[in-house]
Formats: C-alpha cells, sequence, structure tokens
C-alpha cells in the first residue's frame, strides 16, 4: 500500500477533525474516501468478521464446562497431595481436551479473518493499479492538450493567393532559388510578368479584376488614378506601366494590357 502526503489548510483540517470525531473514523479513512469518491472508483467496504450471538453462547458454555473441569482438576490434584491414588494420565487428557476444545473455534475464525484479509489486500493492490493507470491517461490527455498543433505548411500558390502580387524585390531576401520560386507559380496558373528590374508574379482571379479595373479609368493624370486604385493595385498599375506591359487607348479611352 502507498502512503501520500497531502498540505491542508487550517479550515479543511479543523472540518476533517470534526468529522472523524462525529462519525467515528480515523482522518486517513475520510480522506481515502474522498480520493475514492473524485476518481470515481468503488470499493465495497472490508467485511469484518463479527461474532453471532448464539457463537457467544456457545462460547460461555465452553467456559462454563471448563471452569467445571477445572475444578475437577483441583480436587484430582488435592487427592494426589493428599495421597490418594490417581491416574495422572486422566488427569492430562482432561487438561489437553479442555484447552483444544476451548482454542479451536477461535482457530477457525483467525483463519477467516486471514483469508478476508488476503482478498481485501488484493483488492486494495487492483484499484492503486488502476488509479495508477488513471493517473497516466490524465497526464498524457494533458500532454497532448499543451502541445501545440503544428500547421501544414504553405505553398508557393498558397502564398500568392493572400498576399494577391509578389514582386521579387521583395522576396529577394527571403527565396534562395528566386527562378524556381517564380517557374513553380507560373506552372501552377499564376500570372508571372518579366520587367526590365525584376518579375512580377499575380493570382489569376486577382488578375482577372485587376484587367476589368483597368477598363474604366478613362484618364491618364497620375492623381486620378491613384485615387481610383488601392495601394496593391496602384503599385502593380505603376510597375506595368513603367514597363510597357499596359498602354492608355485614346480611342477607347480606357487602359489596357499590351499582350
Amino acid at each position: 500500500m502507498k502512503f501520500v502526503g497531502v498540505k491542508l489548510g487550517d479550515d479543511i483540517y479543523n472540518a476533517l477533525v470534526e468529522k472523524s470525531r462525529k462519525e467515528n473514523v480515523s482522518i486517513s479513512e475520510l480522506v481515502r474516501k474522498a480520493v475514492e469518491m473524485y476518481l470515481g472508483i468503488e470499493v465495497k467496504p472490508e467485511v469484518k468478521p463479527e461474532i453471532k450471538p448464539g457463537e457467544l453462547d456457545e462460547i460461555r458454555n465452553q467456559l462454563k464446562l471448563l471452569s467445571n473441569e477445572v475444578a475437577e482438576l483441583r480436587e484430582k490434584i488435592k487427592n494426589v497431595e493428599s495421597g490418594k491414588s490417581v491416574d495422572a494420565k486422566s488427569i492430562v487428557d482432561v487438561v489437553k481436551r479442555k484447552i483444544d476444545d476451548y482454542i479451536n473455534p477461535f482457530t477457525a475464525k483467525v483463519d477467516e479473518i486471514a483469508k478476508r484479509l488476503a482478498i481485501v489486500e488484493e483488492r486494495i493492490s487492483m484499484l492503486e493499479e488502476k488509479a495508477s493507470k488513471i493517473d497516466e491517461l490524465e497526464k498524457a490527455e494533458e500532454s497532448k492538450k499543451q502541445k501545440p498543433e503544428s500547421k501544414p505548411k504553405k505553398s508557393a500558390m498558397d502564398i500568392l493567393k493572400e498576399v494577391k502580387v509578389v514582386f521579387e524585390s521583395d522576396v529577394a531576401t527571403k527565396i534562395r532559388d528566386r527562378d524556381a520560386f517564380f517557374t513553380k507559380l507560373e506552372r501552377e496558373g499564376a500570372k508571372v510578368f518579366k520587367g526590365y528590374d525584376q518579375r512580377v508574379a499575380v493570382d489569376p482571379a486577382y488578375w482577372e479584376a485587376f484587367v476589368k479595373k483597368l477598363q474604366t479609368i478613362n484618364t491618364t493624370d497620375e492623381e486620378k488614378i491613384k485615387k481610383m486604385l488601392d495601394g496593391i493595385e496602384h503599385k502593380l498599375f505603376d510597375w506595368l506601366n513603367r514597363n510597357a506591359l499596359i498602354y492608355f487607348d485614346g480611342s477607347a479611352k480606357c487602359w489596357k494590357t499590351s499582350s
């Protein structure tokens, strides 16, 4: 059996002492029952051997007979002392028989108590083993909860869909093999443009919407155009314009792509 020390505040300890006094049980027993209830472990109450009323009467009768035999034995001893002839073997037999009659019932009860104690010890050992396994499972579950979940690595196309536009100058210090990066994006459906100074990749859905928006811009005034576009759109527009990848169609009064 394992022993566990527990530190308690004065209020809890005093309450335990009071409950122990009222229920006439030890503080250890109260704490053990509380732990068993918390763990959901049902422990059958220990069966204490009891002597039945009838057995008490039997013991009293045996004691009475023993008293009579003792009186008889004393009488025989007096006869011996007075010089009367007495069979010594009969005296020994009487003593031996009465001692056996008195001890045998108690010996049987001691054996029964020993068997029951062995059963109780075995059950306690099983409960301790179950409690240990429950503790291990709780620790393992807690460890799983505390372990951060690993997020799947994003692909180049996933990143492009989030940022909409990738300028090579922005990733020059982050990506070692930029040729492979832009080739992969183009192979997966991204729009990749090559300019005089760098390459630019655009999400295909974003590019389609951008081209439609270009057709609504009917001016070449830089300030007006800047107001009609958001930050990313204007940055892309400015780069495409500087690299002659878009132009203003005077007859159609709108901006168009060069290819």
